[in-house]
């Protein structure tokens, strides 16, 4: 499981990296966000994204999408969506696979005391293939600015079938001209 969770850059801007912890290979999937914006320094909590549209400085859907590299795919997915200050708003929270929409929240905050975790593991848990494109997708109803945040994702992958397969042959063949020679 790696978690992806403080942004490291300049606090107010876009551009940020995203830090990994935990077990894991960061080679195993990409991450790219759009209208996510970090605040730090008081006016949000360090580590927490929020959707903004920092062009034009108006409420947007701010979006991060992981994108399995060629030979894994992703097992499990969880998040943490949190308000800000006092106030009592509404965002949207969606999940997408592979481009579809998978599910589809809309949760109230009643400031920064609100907490919701969402977590599952997509086969074991859900029944469901693994994918090999995640995207977190969310959005504010009352454009209260930071109104809710995205923090503590955490995210793992696995080989896909193919690649253990390919694997097992390797391993067969290097052994057989081990042998030979």
């Amino acid at each position: 499981m790696m978690l992806l969770d403080i942004p490291t850059g300049t606090p107010g801007t876009p551009d940020f990296a995203w830090s990994t912890s935990g077990n894991g290979l960061t080679e195993s999937f990409l991450i790219e966000s759009e209208s996510l914006v970090w605040r730090g320094g008081g006016h949000a909590t360090d580590g927490v994204v929020r959707a903004w549209d920092y062009e034009s400085d108006a409420p947007a859907t701010g979006v991060v999408t992981f994108t399995a590299a060629e030979g894994w795919l992703f097992d499990r997915l969880e998040f943490d969506v949190s308000g800000f200050k006092e106030y009592e708003r509404q965002a949207s929270v969606q999940i997408y696979l592979e481009g579809e929409l998978f599910r589809d929240f809309l949760w109230n905050f009643d400031g920064n005391s609100t907490l919701i975790h969402w977590g599952a593991s997509f086969e074991s848990q859900l029944g469901i293939d693994n994918p090999d494109q995640i995207s977190i997708a969310i959005s504010y109803f009352d454009g209260v600015q930071y109104a809710a945040g995205l923090d503590n994702i955490k995210i793992s992958t696995v080989p896909a079938p193919g690649a253990l397969a390919l694997l097992g042959v390797a391993g067969i063949v290097g052994g057989r001209r081990r042998r030979s020679a």
